[in-house]
């Protein structure tokens, strides 16, 4: 299918893949586990991030890969609302029944008709339908736990043009639980701890195992935006994501001097589409209508390629490695090969992940770490000190909504920075037009505290 995409919308292959594997890690759902050994387990959800300029036909790769969800949501629509009406009518003839008999007045006889009648609906309610339009259109967090409560633990977060998404994300906005935008993403990730809202008087709500699949499609100018987050490293978000960032097609020949997007009548076959469609239509079934959790143990010869793979990885990390200076995007590239291989299990019907599953895996997450490695060398190339990210966070998390100038002083005191490394840090921002100083006033003949001097920050950063 990634191919046919590829061949028919004229992109590069590792976009469609990317879109592709990120849906279908998604229709596996939140029931689906690899298990290395005893606690170490993960699911097939995927995060994955691609960047690609404008033009280069983000929207016409995504609409494909995610055509049968929609139509599997339809189909499920009917059905759902009938259901959800007569569980709704039951609880609220519940809800009736509970205010009658808390009447002191009430007769004998017609209690016990109550008590019988309501005994009756709490035995056959049973749980509430779930909500098959699991696609989240609000992705914040409040939004995002209700929704998930609705489909019985799972959504989606798929955008082909994700710049508000991702805003938020690096706006570092905190939800009303107290936690922030992009930390909210990791539990759901990782499916080992529940959700919890705490209520006050109602008791606490809770998702157990919950699932969070995430394609988001960016223009290449959010790399720079993206690697001025502090947060979005601290948090552990940006080692759970897979990053495609493929060569642009625009204008590029191949080696025999052909247009890589010259017009022809290349189409998805048939076949490949409709097998597609059933493939994500049985894995959405199975996932909807069941809470079983099944596991997938690696065989032996898996095993050891993934081994192997395990120590390549574990050996560059360290000073001087490959991966020495991108050990926010490496620390998860073990345990991503082996979603994409428990992803690629469940597409072919295996009882567990076979040496072929790990070594495609293995490839796959090889394209995946150079292409980290590539939006990586992006997102530094601004050369922003650790120090100056901190402000710029300070910034996103406290000014988006309401910008204002700000003193040395407030960034001291909030950031936790000395003055001497806070000026420091602003000489840098200063000279890169993040921001400049105001005229500052004259303290003479007044007594008190001299007042700090304050910045103004550039508009251009909040949009």
């Amino acid at each position: 299918m990634a191919e046919g995409i590829s061949l028919s919308r004229k992109v590069p292959l590792a976009m469609s893949s990317a879109a592709v594997l990120t849906a279908v890690g998604m229709a596996i759902g939140r029931n689906v586990y690899f298990q290395r050994k005893r606690g170490f387990i993960g699911r097939a959800n995927l995060y994955a991030i691609v960047f690609a300029a404008r033009g280069e036909r983000k929207s016409v790769t995504f609409r494909p890969a995610l055509l049968p969800f929609y139509s599997w949501m339809k189909k499920k629509d009917p059905a759902y609302k009938q259901k959800i009406k007569e569980y709704r009518r039951n609880l609220a003839l519940m809800q009736n029944l509970e205010t009658a008999l808390s009447k002191p007045g009430l007769k004998g006889n017609k209690r016990q008709e109550f008590a019988d009648e309501l005994a009756m609906l709490e035995h056959g309610i049973g749980e509430m339908p779930r909500n098959p339009w699991f696609l989240a259109d609000d992705a914040t967090p409040e939004a995002l736990f209700k929704l998930m409560s609705e489909t019985g633990g799972t959504a989606g977060i798929f955008n082909d043009d994700a710049r508000l998404v991702v805003k938020m994300l690096l706006g570092n906005v905190y939800s009303n639980s107290g936690e922030g935008r992009e930390e909210f993403l990791l539990r759901p990730y990782d499916g080992e701890q529940p959700l919890i809202r705490r209520r006050i008087g109602t008791g606490d709500d809770h998702i157990d195992r919950p699932c969070i699949g995430m394609l988001l499609m960016l223009q290449t100018d959010f790399l720079k935006k993206i690697g001025t987050s502090v947060s979005f490293f601290d948090s552990g978000l940006a080692s759970r994501c897979l990053f495609c960032y493929p060569e642009s097609w625009v204008g590029k020949r191949d080696e025999n001097g052909n247009l890589l997007r010259a017009d022809d009548d290349y189409e998805i076959p048939l076949a490949v589409e409709e097998k597609y469609n059933a493939l994500i239509y049985d894995l959405l079934d199975r996932a909807y209508d069941s809470d079983d959790v099944c596991y997938y143990t690696l065989s032996k010869e898996a095993l050891n390629v993934w081994r192997d793979f395990y120590h390549e990885v574990e050996t560059e990390s360290s000073p001087g490695g490959e991966y020495a200076n991108m050990q926010d995007f490496a620390i998860r590239y073990p345990t991503l090969v082996l979603r994409l291989a428990l992803l690629l299990a469940v597409v072919e019907s295996n009882e567990n992940i076979s040496i072929k599953n790990m070594n495609n895996a293995v490839k796959l997450m090889h394209y995946f770490m150079a292409s980290a490695k590539r939006c990586n060398d992006a997102m530094r190339q601004t050369n922003i000190p650790d120090n100056a990210r901190k402000i710029i966070s300070y910034w996103h998390r406290n000014l988006s909504g309401r910008p204002r100038p700000v003193s040395i002083r407030e960034l001291e005191n909030s950031i936790g920075l000395l003055k001497s490394e806070v000026e420091e840090a602003l000489q840098v921002l200063i000279e890169r037009n993040y921001c400049r100083y105001l005229p500052q006033e004259s303290n003479e003949g007044k007594k008190g505290r001299k007042p700090s001097p304050k910045l103004e920050i550039n508009p251009q950063f909040f949009e």
